[in-house]
């Protein structure tokens, strides 16, 4: 047995040794999300619990000061066939590992916040994707000033290497799929008020290196812009009114490669509860290369919570991600998403949002308390036929020469997730994408299936 393999099955086992014998779940904890910097446990300073992990969240240092501490373990196995719709490429997996601690210091209205992360892809000799492999490196690394100016109110300062989640991840997010998120070097500064907030930021990309603290910003990639969030502004729906700039060297597109500056204007109304809605529209304008850039999306996700059988929950997305009209011209109407969230349209992430048009239904049940079942279908058309299709990473997948076909393809899929406690979490996925009459035209044409197979740990 390989030596990192051992290691896996050790880790794993010491972990089920801190859940089973540390503590079980404290209700009254805040929730793990998937932003560990945004958790805040200063209302543990009036509990007291005897068990180690529940010790970890809040350990006193002084007046108004305290250490928080947290991690992670993920590991997730996939199993591509036909992969890039291509038989050559035969069946491949790979077994991804992270790794991630933080430790969270507060004093006073000070705070900085570290976190390491080591990512691994292991039982396979396929050579690693730029975005699965990361020996060592700061992940997250950012000192935070809070100002208070009156009962309510608060302005606070953020500066170093951190993760960004701006509304529904359309354009900015961490990028949850892929084993190594995206983290960037940035500053920010918040106005936060009941009900409402307002950031204004500037960020550069980290780029990962794959090696030992190796991970540097580059003035190649960057955006900047102003995010606000207003609660219950039209009757229960919040909105967002937001601006973000962007800036890329080389951008590829399939009329070519240029540098970019775009900029992006965007609104979203949304609300939470047994009835979900959440409708966005952003207009893109700038320059490539020598030509202008002009570009939208539009999407609608809405789902209803029913007293059915198994309390299903229905759902439909929709969106219509513009894509250029003509690649021979130097103008640029093909949309672009920056940094949006990782597995957009599930886990198998093959096709990116630009140049897009596609519906999404779903139906998700609760097997039991702590089962969940997801079923869902995606079917994809191309915007405009002279342009290709993008991969998630926002890469020209296939270029639309040679087709005048809009139907890309179609694609079932389903997840079974396991949450026994706030620690652990499992689920099985697969999909299958049925390549349509574009890919028929243009190239290879294979179906691909996808598998995936999870377990996480975080306290």
């Amino acid at each position: 047995m390989k030596t990192r393999v051992k290691a896996v099955i050790i880790l794993a086992s010491g972990l089920l040794w801190i859940n089973n014998v540390l503590g079980q779940e404290n209700t009254t904890f805040p929730e793990i999300g998937l932003l560990r910097a945004e958790e805040d446990y200063s209302r543990l300073a009036e509990q007291e619990s005897t068990r180690l992990i529940e010790q970890l969240k809040y350990i006193p240092l002084g007046k108004r000061s305290y250490l928080s501490m947290g991690g992670e373990a993920r590991y997730l196995a996939e199993r591509f066939h036909n992969n890039g719709w291509d038989e050559a490429s035969g069946n491949v997996g790979w077994l991804l590992q992270r790794y991630v601690l933080h430790t969270d210091w507060h004093f006073g209205n000070f705070r900085t916040f570290v976190q390491l992360h080591s990512a691994h892809q292991g039982l396979t000799d396929e050579a690693p994707r730029g975005v699965d492999v990361d020996e060592l490196d700061f992940h997250q690394l950012f000192v935070e000033y809070n100002l208070p100016i009156t009962a309510g109110q608060n302005l606070k300062g953020r500066l170093g290497r951190q993760e960004f989640w701006l509304g529904s991840r359309r354009l900015i997010s961490m990028r949850e799929g892929p084993n190594v998120r995206l983290a960037f070097d940035a500053a920010r500064l918040f106005y936060e008020r009941p009900g409402f907030t307002v950031e204004g930021m500037y960020a550069r990309l980290v780029e990962n290196e794959q090696g030992v603290f190796d991970n540097r910003s580059t003035e190649e990639e960057q955006f900047w812009g102003i995010y606000s969030v207003t609660e219950n502004l039209i009757g229960p729906f919040n909105t967002d009114l937001y601006y973000l700039g962007f800036y890329s060297t080389l951008r590829e597109y399939d009329q070519g490669q240029a540098d970019e500056t775009r900029h992006s204007i965007g609104t979203r109304i949304w609300k939470n509860g047994a009835f979900k809605v959440n409708a966005e529209a952003i207009y893109q304008w700038g320059s490539y290369g020598n030509g202008d850039i002009s570009a939208y999306t539009v999407s609608l996700d809405i789902s209803k919570k029913t007293r059915l059988p198994l309390n299903p929950t229905f759902g439909i997305k929709s969106e219509i991600v513009s894509g250029d009209r003509d690649p021979l011209d130097e103008d640029l109407q093909t949309f672009n998403a920056f940094y949006p969230r990782g597995a957009y349209f599930g886990l198998i992430a093959l096709i990116g949002p630009a140049n897009l048009i596609d519906v999404h239904p779903s139906v998700s049940v609760g097997l039991t308390k702590n089962v969940g079942f997801t079923f869902d279908w995606d079917i994809f058309w191309r915007h405009k036929t002279a342009d290709g299709i993008y991969g998630p990473n926002k890469a020209l997948e296939r270029s639309g020469e040679g087709s005048n076909s809009n139907y890309i393809g179609h694609q079932p899929g389903f997840e079974i997730a396991y949450e026994p406690n706030r620690y652990w979490s499992f689920s099985l996925e697969g999909s299958w994408f049925i390549a349509g009459d574009f890919f028929e035209d243009t190239g290879t044409s294979e179906n691909v299936l996808h598998f995936a197979s999870s377990a996480r740990f975080r306290f």
